[in-house]
């Protein structure tokens, strides 16, 4: 299996139903600490007065919070205690002021992402690149010298080379669930060429759809 990464400088959002998506933060939270920290957070400023509402998206299995604070004074903007999923965060924001949007775990550990519908960012206006993953099956690591001499000039030109790489897992299914959904493979399922599947709404696809 290869891998062939790409980061391109355009428009940082994806489209999806209802308007331009950008995402805030994206990880992982585990409440017991094992796979990851118990909550993470991001700063955030909007670009318009307004209010904007913020998409929490995690597995079912888990129960995140969401909350948002002003950074300067640490005054409480709002904050989803519930347990549904997605969770759902109106506040009123103000153009220039730094925001402190938090997410932990109360239970379980799930990938989650966070994504703000209402104030996209334009195309051109990107404060994070793109990031293009192409995976291939039971490729040589020198085939691209060999068969498409090309398209890895092309790529190795416009970008960076990796010449090392380390995989926790040397095998295939396995190895591709862990890149799918960023886990472990003792904690995504994936052991075996045979399975079982991973749970899709945790993976990578799920988020960025």
């Amino acid at each position: 299996m290869a891998f062939l990464v790409l980061s391109m400088s355009i428009f940082a959002g994806v489209p999806a139903a209802g308007g331009d998506v950008r995402f805030l933060l994206t990880g992982s939270v585990d409440s017991t600490g094992r796979t990851a920290s118990g909550w993470t957070s991001t700063l955030w400023t909007p670009k318009a007065d307004g209010e904007v509402q913020l998409e929490l998206n995690f597995a079912a299995t888990a129960d995140l919070r969401l909350e948002v604070r002003r950074e300067s004074d640490g005054q409480w903007i709002g904050a989803d205690l519930s347990k549904r999923n997605p969770k759902l965060l109106t506040i009123p924001v103000q153009a220039g002021v730094e925001y402190q949007v938090a997410v932990w775990a109360m239970s379980g550990s799930s990938w989650f992402a966070i994504a703000d519908a209402a104030n996209p960012t334009p195309p051109g206006d990107s404060e994070r690149p793109n990031i293009l993953v192409i995976m291939t099956d039971d490729q040589r690591r020198d085939s691209m010298d060999e068969a498409m001499p090309k398209t890895l000039a092309w790529m190795a030109d416009q970008g960076t080379r990796f010449t090392e790489g380390y995989v926790t897992t040397p095998s295939c299914c396995p190895s591709r669930a862990s890149v799918l959904t960023g886990q472990y493979n003792h904690n995504n399922g994936v052991v075996t060429q045979a399975g079982p599947a991973f749970d899709e709404s945790t993976s990578i696809a799920r988020y960025l759809s």
